[in-house]
């Protein structure tokens, strides 16, 4: 393997191995510890954005433009849980067993939920912002229509994106076990795709996010402001109250599960692989915290349904008239239009 090779093992578990180059490390984390956090992110990710998906398209009234995004933010979480057994298989069996295909669908899969999740997130902020702050006038345009023509644009962004990452994934054999690689031509192309991921897949959308609840939270503070006329004085309180925690909840969950990653790709390209790797414990000791930064990056995928739904009361309603076979479809959306 070249230096321009990508261990897709590694690189999704380990974001130094471009530098590396070399095979995972053995040892309990990845034999063990590894594959047991996958398969719980997987199980309870899984459970929860389906039963997300679920509710939104069985209930009528939930139906609303911030449910549908909602909706498209668990499909694409779906696609990196859908995903997780192949990595958890790969992990403990420490190659790579199903062929050049499947290379490209799980890469291509797995970098898909970031690109797709991260706009949504984006999108989803513009539309609360929209909701709150302008609550009359984006009436006339906070539709299903044009929601799920933003809907169409982000997948489409998301996998033009991705196109890249399934081009160059391929199966390589490393030291006679077959891997999963993502073989840039160039070093040049691996250091771009990295920061790319990070500005497109990270930074603008915190920013984005950032701003757009900053000015939500202007606007409650502010009892001239639109967002709060036609309100009681209890009502803009609890409304006060819910929003600041459901805000402060979503961006530090958010930045807690994928700046350590993000920061720890962007960092590869400055370390010297001969200081870091040349000492097998040091070598470990990275490699074992690349893998944890990995771990937690994967598990907003299933955190997503907690902070976005399970949250909120109607959508505890609705997940408890799901399971009691209640009858009655009186529910209200998570957040009205």
């Amino acid at each position: 393997m070249d230096e321009n090779d990508t261990d897709f093992d590694d690189d999704f578990a380990d974001p130094t191995n471009n530098v590396t180059g070399n095979g995972r490390l053995p040892g309990p984390v990845t034999d063990v510890v590894l594959p047991v956090f996958y398969s719980i992110i997987f199980v309870v990710g899984l459970f929860g954005n389906l039963v997300v998906i679920t509710v939104i398209l069985k209930y009528h009234k939930m139906r609303s433009v911030a449910n549908m995004y909602i909706l498209n933010l668990a499909i694409a979480d779906l696609c990196l849980l859908c995903v997780l057994p192949f990595l958890t298989t790969n992990v403990f069996l420490g190659y790579w067993p199903f062929g050049g295909v499947m290379c490209k669908v799980v890469v291509g899969a797995s970098n898909l939920n970031g690109f797709a999740s991260f706009l949504f997130l984006m999108t989803l902020s513009i539309d609360r912002y929209h909701a709150m702050v302008h609550p009359l006038k984006s009436r006339k345009y906070r539709t299903i229509r044009r929601c799920k023509w933003a809907c169409f644009a982000v997948w489409t962004g998301g996998l033009l994106m991705d196109l890249p990452y399934i081009i160059f994934a391929n199966t390589e054999e490393q030291q006679q076990k077959l891997q999963c690689i993502l073989d840039w031509p160039n070093q040049y192309l691996d250091q771009l795709a990295t920061v790319f991921s990070f500005v497109i897949g990270f930074a603008i959308p915190v920013t984005v996010i950032i701003v757009c609840y900053w000015a939500i939270l202007v606007c409650l503070r502010r009892s001239d402001q639109p967002c709060l006329r036609g309100t009681t004085s209890s009502q803009t309180q609890a409304s006060r109250r819910r929003l600041t925690v459901l805000v402060l909840v979503v961006v530090i969950v958010f930045v807690v599960c994928w700046l350590p990653y993000h920061l720890f790709a962007i960092s590869r390209l400055l370390i010297d692989p001969d200081v870091i790797f040349s000492d097998p414990k040091t070598a470990n000791i990275v490699q074992n915290v690349a893998l944890s930064f990995n771990v937690l990056a994967f598990a907003n995928s299933c955190v997503n349904p907690i902070l976005y739904s399970f949250l909120g009361k109607n959508f505890r309603q609705s997940f408890k008239q799901l399971f009691c076979c209640n009858r009655h479809d009186d529910v209200n959306a998570l957040s009205t239009r």
